[in-house]
């Protein structure tokens, strides 16, 4: 705090307007009633931290064997150890993404303040980044992006700072943050090998540099043990579940969304790229490491071309990488502006500073437009929702199984113990569904006599056949299974608008009538004629 205060004034200004602008607009948005919601898929991270702050461990449902049905471990034992605090998991993990806001604002100014002294103009890339709708929407999802894509930045800032004065607290800081978000996700560790070699080939202590590697390599064999120790497989459950055929790269989903989307940004830094070559003639050593290190993060791009793709467009999987372009275009900028306003000219300064200020926000306004609905979670979350806290009612609730291919809000509120039909949060599907095919894992839902099944139909009864994992494309064969129409009943159906979901109790279950009773009561349908594709 007294080195902080021992800076010059317009330092302190700027660290106030990097901090103060973007946590403030967060904190404006998270209040408006029209923008508070959560994203269904962070409920699963939120299950199994509140498992592990009660002493259960990393599982899916209490009792069953540790599963890895989450990408975001350090995320999931955060949100976790805020629960043992006696914070709610949603606002632990708000917390964190306000945190992580925070690191990408200082880590892109940390970045400038190496090239540029005049002050003011240098914080116009973090707060382009970080005023961009895209970047708060994600900070409001309950997601993991905003806090890992702070921990990446962190690193990248580390890494030019242990270029720029050879030091050796900062690059083993780099290897620190690195390791860290590689904890958070694991495509981190692409990046962190690209950082290596970047810092290696470009810095000038290639010693300190290989036994930075070493330590690393080693936290991370020690954790990749571990991994295989607890949950029995080094590889997430997602792995089996969305690598299908990567050779037919089922991602160039995410990549054509991305560059339709990300235009202006894109266009901005091809535009500025002028004044990247002016940092090159400054300081080419530490303008080679800038690009490197920030451009390692495109191969993100590269990474989701071989997955399939799950629910979520590119503002979620493959965001930092929009922040490189926006941090490119925001550099290049004011690296002409510099040149331009050495002449010292008050009204010409002001008239860049402003110009500046709202090309980068127009750009960032640009690029949300496209992706951008923070009015609604959307009616499936709602009903998910509604149904969970009816089953939460039910006196044994957490002995009633449910086989539902939504794994978020449903299982979270309700308490039930979910056979998730996809995969993720259910071991033997996920490990074995490839191998043995759709039919089995069908037989493998319906031979364990869940009490209550459910799926989606069109609003027209059709049975929806189309949803993630090997069972997204054959809900129609479960529904007309023998087994099934033989054991199970109609409970009830909800409007979800774009689809409707229906439920189907186990006729030889326990706790037949209080389920009945209770979907029954709050139920949009309570009869349903189901259609066959």
């Amino acid at each position: 705090m007294r080195k902080l205060l021992r800076q010059p004034l317009y330092i302190r200004i700027e660290l106030l307007l990097l901090t103060a602008l973007p946590l403030g607009m967060l904190l404006w948005w998270h209040t408006a009633p029209e923008n508070g919601y959560i994203y269904d898929d962070a409920y699963i991270s939120y299950r199994y931290a509140v498992n592990l702050a009660n002493g259960h461990g990393l599982v899916w449902n209490v009792g069953d064997a540790p599963t890895q049905g989450y990408t975001n471990f350090l995320f999931v034992v955060l949100i976790a150890l805020g629960v043992r605090l006696g914070i709610e998991a949603v606002y632990t993990a708000h917390l964190l993404n306000a945190l992580g806001l925070a690191l990408i604002s200082l880590a892109l100014y940390s970045m400038a303040r190496l090239f540029f002294a005049r002050p003011y103009l240098r914080i116009l890339p973090s707060l382009a980044a970080t005023l961009l709708p895209l970047s708060l929407i994600n900070a409001l999802t309950g997601m993991e992006t905003i806090f890992w894509t702070g921990l990446l930045f962190s690193a990248i800032a580390l890494g030019l700072q242990f270029v720029a004065t050879r030091r050796t607290i900062w690059l083993v800081w780099h290897a620190v943050i690195a390791f860290l978000a590689c904890l958070t996700r694991p495509e981190s560790v692409l990046f962190a090998v690209l950082w290596f070699a970047a810092l290696f080939l470009i810095g000038q202590r290639r010693r300190a540099v290989l036994f930075a590697m070493l330590a690393f390599g080693m936290a991370g064999v020690l954790y990749l043990l571990w991994l295989q120790s607890y949950f029995g497989a080094v590889l997430p459950n997602s792995f089996y579940v969305k690598v299908t055929d990567p050779f037919i790269l089922p991602g160039l989903f995410y990549i054509r969304e991305f560059f339709e989307q990300a235009v202006a940004p894109i266009a901005g830094a091809l535009l500025f790229a002028v004044g990247t070559v002016l940092l090159l003639r400054r300081a080419l050593r530490l303008s080679l490491a800038f690009l490197a290190l920030n451009g390692a993060l495109l191969s993100l791009l590269g990474f989701y071309t071989l997955t399939y793709p799950f629910m979520g467009l590119y503002h979620r999987f493959v965001y930092p990488a929009l922040i490189v372009f926006i941090l490119w275009a925001g550099v290049g900028f004011v690296a002409i502006a510099e040149r331009v306003v050495q002449a010292r000219a008050a009204l010409r300064y002001a008239t860049f500073g402003t110009l500046s200020l709202s090309l980068c926000l127009a750009a960032a306004q640009t690029v949300a437009t496209g992706v951008a609905e923070p009015q609604s979670a959307g009616a499936l979350f709602y009903v998910n929702r509604r149904m969970g806290m009816a089953l939460a009612q039910l006196p044994n609730a957490s002995q009633i199984t449910v086989a539902y291919n939504d794994a978020g809000i449903l299982p979270f509120v309700s308490g039930v113990r979910h056979m998730d039909t996809v995969g993720l949060n259910e071991n033997r599907i996920a490990r074995e569904g490839k191998e043995r095919g759709w039919l089995w894992i069908i037989g493998y839902v319906l031979g364990n006599r869940p009490d209550l099944i459910g799926f989606y139909t069109y609003p027209d009864g059709t049975v929806f056949n189309f949803g993630h994992g090997l069972i997204g494309g054959y809900y129609s064969v479960l529904a007309s299974a023998r087994d099934f129409l033989e054991n199970y009943t109609y409970a009830g159906g909800f409007d979800a608008e774009w689809v409707h979901i229906q439920w189907y109790v186990y006729n030889q279950s326990p706790h037949r009538e209080a389920i009945l009773q209770a979907v029954q009561a709050i139920a949009d349908f309570k009869t349903y004629t189901v259609r066959m594709p």
